[in-house]
């Protein structure tokens, strides 16, 4: 009992998980085209999966130009193998190489921010020694104007 997820948790993971390939494959960073390029294959992949697998096409893609080359295509087992390991090998690319960078960022992010935070602590801390002002020391070291204030005005 001890090692199972609720429904709850299992979508809250889910969601986290689609939230950050999301971020990736949106985000304004380098690599845009790449990210753009690899979900247009894999849409054509996922395509080629369905059609190759033999399933019937959508009675919405029957009445297309489009669905000569789907009635060609059904039941094509090279396609099938082909997209189906192209998409494998996109999400086991997306596991081993994509997951932990965006971990390893955010872990970085979050040690940044604390070395920052405790660096500001530090200057405040100083600058109020300094000053001879040891009764507000503790208090403003939360609030940053309180220090601006008894630097400026003594």
């Amino acid at each position: 009992m001890g090692g199972e997820l609720s429904a709850g948790s299992r979508r809250r993971s889910w969601g986290t998980s689609l939230r950050l390939i999301l971020e990736y494959f949106f985000s304004l960073s380098e690599g845009l085209m790449t990210r753009i390029l690899i979900l247009f294959f894999s849409a054509i992949a996922f395509v080629g999966v369905l059609v190759g697998g033999g399933l019937p096409i959508p009675p919405l893609c029957r009445e297309t130009g489009f669905a000569r080359v789907l009635y060609k295509l059904h039941g094509n087992q090279i396609l099938f193998s082909i997209s189906t390991g192209f998409l494998v090998s996109i999400f086991t690319w997306f596991l081993v190489v994509v997951l932990p960078d965006l971990n390893r960022r955010k872990l970085l992010r979050k040690r940044l921010r604390t070395c920052y935070l405790n660096f500001r602590k530090n200057v405040i801390r100083t600058l109020l020694l300094v000053s001879d002002d040891h009764d507000t020391c503790v208090e403003a070291i939360s609030d940053p104007m309180k220090v601006q204030r008894t630097l400026l005005h003594g």
